[in-house]
């Protein structure tokens, strides 16, 4: 099950939530308020660095294939 972010829109409190696809948003309620008015954030820290053969920066023609 992933986590999400949301944000309570009525106190402005930020909470994680382990939560299953199936009902995601649905049943999100903020553990400060008690309010159903949240809305999901967009995941942060994730950044991905792809490497070796098949990525662009190994597909650099005239240079062996390598970056």
């Amino acid at each position: 099950m992933p986590t999400y972010a949301y944000e309570c829109l009525a106190c402005g409190r930020e909470f994680e939530r382990l939560v299953r696809i199936s009902s995601r948003d649905r049943d999100a309620r903020c553990p400060g308020c008690e309010s159903r008015k949240v809305r999901r954030l967009p995941p942060r820290g994730v950044s991905l660095a792809f490497r070796g053969s098949g990525t662009h920066d190994s597909d650099k023609a005239g240079e062996g294939g390598r970056a």
